[in-house]
């Protein structure tokens, strides 16, 4: 079957045919709600109403589990946010399973309380997120006077995965506990000392760094 000559009608009777939990209202209000042409081929949609055809199919079956690959890709921001609402709120008001499949590990913090990071076919880890942001800080660092380096920041005993300079203000990525690597650098008498969040991709970078593999900055 070529899915790219059906319609969105034609769309729902294949999933009303596959999957005997297909809720017929829930498909019709989230097609509603998109403002998708129920008549129109998919062949004639942009990458973005096609992702949005397909996730309000995939919330209509009502399966336990739901398996989502790149599901936000060719999305606006407004659209992203509409289909992630739609998404939360399935899964919350039937306790279902969602497994998202993504490059962009923004979608995967906003939507998993779990990370699985796979890198050629191998895992590098799998666990709850609060744990993987565990063990990592992120510092901005300057001293009142003079130039502060990487060496200088090591000799202090911090573990540095990263290290950069913006005028006199370091930004530094360093792994270990906050209270010791907050101990450690307000040895060096700086003029500012902030933690800042750090993202989920840059812990998915150092993570990998960490284990040998290359990541190019650039």
């Amino acid at each position: 079957m070529q899915f790219s000559r059906l319609t969105v009608n034609d769309l729902k009777s294949f999933y009303q045919c596959s999957y005997p939990t297909f809720d017929d209202k829930v498909f019709d209000d989230l097609i509603s709600k998109l403002d998708l042409p129920r008549k129109r081929p998919l062949s004639q949609f942009s990458k973005g109403m096609k992702r949005q055809a397909i996730v309000a199919a995939a919330l209509a079956c009502r399966t336990k589990y739901i398996l989502l690959d790149e599901a936000f890709d060719g999305l606006d921001p407004a659209m992203r946010k509409l289909i992630r609402t739609m998404i939360v709120d399935d899964i919350f008001d039937r306790g279902a399973t969602l497994v998202v499949s993504s490059h962009n590990i923004t979608e995967i913090g906003e939507l998993c309380d779990k990370a699985m990071l796979l890198h050629k076919g191998e895992v590098i880890f799998a666990k709850d997120i609060d744990d993987v942001r565990e063990g990592f800080e992120k510092v901005q660092i300057a001293l009142p006077e003079g130039e502060l380096d990487r060496s200088a920041i090591e000799n202090a005993g911090v573990e540095v995965l990263s290290f950069k300079k913006l005028g006199r203000i370091s930004t530094v990525v360093a792994k270990g506990e906050k209270a010791d690597i907050t101990a450690k650098l307000s040895a060096l008498s700086p003029a500012v000392l902030e933690l800042v969040p750090l993202t989920l991709e840059e812990i998915f970078i150092y993570e990998m760094e960490v284990r040998g593999y290359a990541v190019s900055e650039e």
